[in-house]
């Protein structure tokens, strides 16, 4: 899923989103700059600071400068003897060793021009005797001393306004780069807001446009709701509509059942008396009547059992009776019933039983009886005369080890067309093969069986090539004993158990563990996946000091067909 689609639910379009990115990098240009900003503050206040320092470094070398000069003028007019000249040239030297300025030209330029100026002064003070200044001496440096005295005065007041005029200007760089950043920042504040102003203004314009899409939606959900809730009603009455019509088909089928069978059952009882009180001096045409009339009336009786026996079937309310009943018992009372059939055909049956077999199935006898009469007199009907109808009784398993009772009818008549296979077992339908054969019949036999079949949890399949033959084959659910069930029962429990047991027990245990649960699956009938316990425990014993990942892969794959298998008997059961 893009992130355009949860984006999509909140009504956020294409535009938005890029309004959304660009107030994103606007944010990010804010912070940075805002940040710019903050260090710029911080290298002002060390600049500051530094400035400061610098000054006052400045400031204390002036005043000695000044202290020296003075001290140089007393000397000159004979107040102090040269050794405080001496000495206030010692301190001013200290101090312009150490003095700071910003940039390192204008400090060599500075402490240059003081060396030259103190230059004139150490001459005068070296040529000159210890103690006070005589006139006669002072006379002599007068002019040094004049000298010397305005050169430092002028360049102390030259510089002070010099350096001054450099710090005026790093000063006003400082406030020009801090004013240029500060307005950028006001500016992408001012961008940010806008944008947000506006990102929020269209949003909630879509809200409010998707909000009232939304209504309109409700409305027509409303709308096809009373809508469906009208059919729905509709529906429900149609339904009880279609009971009252299932109950007076009921009602007709029973009125069938009474009004036609009763005369058929009749007709065809008189027709016999009646062939037997004529004289036997009958001509022919009134003995192709009455074979014509007991003929029609048996196969229309024939039809009104059929009809309600599919409709006896087909209803919710009717209850299943099954007994244990023997399959090759059943087999055997059909075939004698079907002998006079049989007999006029000149067809045989020819009856298979798998040796060392039960055949013994839970059923209602008279259904299953009734579903394989419906396939024995098809093969009759429809099989080439002095051929023969196979029938054999076997057995087979499912895929969860459930045990049928397989019965396979195979005739040599005329087959069924490939195409026409799926809808034998259709109510009315006929295939084409046999409608234009002229063979009698309703097209409900089929129809019959497979809905007994069904009931009685079978299945009916059907293989055909027409013009060689048919083989019709049931499958019934064998009879279950009581063991049997408990063992079905316990199938479950016991396979969880031992699912549990080795999915939790430690690898030391294991081989201890798959020994005990291989007997106790075998006993349930679970004898494949004892086996491959029986397997894995095996290649335990082979394995001293195996990788513990290869044991946990392989109990994985051991617990996936246990829990597989496990899944299968939980359908099994539900079915």
């Amino acid at each position: 899923m893009s992130l355009g689609t949860p984006i999509k639910r909140f009504g956020i379009n294409s535009a938005q989103i890029a309004l959304l990115i660009i107030i994103g990098f606007s944010m990010v240009a804010l912070t940075f700059s805002t940040s710019q900003i903050s260090n710029g503050a911080s290298e002002d206040n060390k600049i500051f600071s530094s400035i400061q320092k610098k000054a006052q470094s400045l400031a204390l070398l002036q005043r000695e400068g000044l202290a020296f000069t003075i001290k140089f003028v007393q000397w000159g007019a004979g107040e102090v003897p040269l050794i405080d000249v001496i000495v206030a040239r010692a301190i001013l030297k200290k101090q312009l060793s150490g003095v700071e300025i910003q940039h390192e030209v204008a400090r060599q330029y500075f402490v240059n021009q003081y060396l030259a100026n103190l230059f004139i002064a150490d001459e005068i003070i070296l040529n000159s005797k210890p103690g006070y200044l005589s006139r006669n001496d002072y006379r002599a440096i007068k002019t040094e001393s004049k000298i010397f005295v305005d050169e430092m005065l002028s360049f102390s007041r030259v510089f002070a306004v010099e350096y001054r005029a450099q710090l005026d200007k790093l000063l006003e760089k400082s406030a020009k780069d801090r004013r240029q950043k500060a307005n950028i920042n006001l500016f992408l504040l001012i961008l940010t807001t806008s944008l947000s102003l506006i990102f929020v203004s269209t949003f909630i314009y879509t809200l409010n446009k998707q909000y009232k899409a939304i209504l309109k939606s409700i409305d027509a959900q409303l709308i096809l709701l009373d809508t469906a809730n009208n059919n729905l009603i509709q529906a429900e009455i149609l339904v009880e509509k279609l009971k009252l019509l299932d109950v007076r088909k009921s009602d007709f089928i029973s009125t069938i059942n009474h009004e036609l069978r009763t005369p058929l059952t009749s007709i065809i009882g008189y027709v016999g008396i009646l062939r037997e009180s004529i004289n036997t001096s009958l001509n022919t045409q009134s003995e192709q009547i009455l074979a014509v009339i007991e003929r029609n009336s048996t196969d229309l009786l024939n039809l009104v059992e059929e009809i309600l026996s599919l409709s006896s079937l087909e209803s919710t309310s009717s209850e299943l009776v099954k007994t244990r009943v023997d399959v090759q018992a059943i087999i055997a009372e059909c075939i004698f019933a079907l002998a006079p059939q049989k007999e006029a055909s000149g067809i045989a049956f020819d009856v298979d039983v798998e040796e060392n077999i039960e055949t013994v199935i839970d059923a209602n006898k008279n259904q299953i009886s009734q579903a394989l009469s419906n396939i024995l007199s098809n093969a009759l009907k429809f099989s080439e005369t002095n051929t023969t109808v196979r029938i054999r009784v076997s057995e087979k398993f499912d895929e969860n080890a459930r045990r049928f009772i397989r019965i396979s009818i195979t005739d040599q008549g005329m087959g069924i067309p490939e195409s026409q296979i799926a809808e034998i077992f259709t109510s009315f339908y006929r295939a084409s093969n046999v409608q234009s054969s002229g063979i009698p019949g309703s097209g409900l036999g089929l129809a019959i069986t497979s809905r007994i079949i069904d009931l009685h949890g079978g299945s009916i399949g059907v293989e055909s090539t027409e013009g060689i033959g048919s083989t019709f084959t049931l499958d019934l659910p064998a009879h279950i004993s009581e063991l049997q069930k408990m063992i079905n029962e316990r199938k479950n429990g016991v396979l969880e158990r031992a699912i549990t047991a080795i999915e939790t027990c430690a690898n030391s245990d294991l081989e201890e563990t798959c020994h005990e649960m291989i007997g106790a699956l075998g006993f349930y009938e679970l004898e494949t996946l004892s086996d491959e316990i029986a397997l894995f425990s095996r290649w335990l014993k082979t394995q001293d000091g195996v990788d513990t990942s290869e044991v946990d892969s392989r109990r994985v794959e051991l617990l996936r067909a246990l829990k597989s298998k496990l899944a299968a008997l939980e359908n099994l059961k539900e079915a």
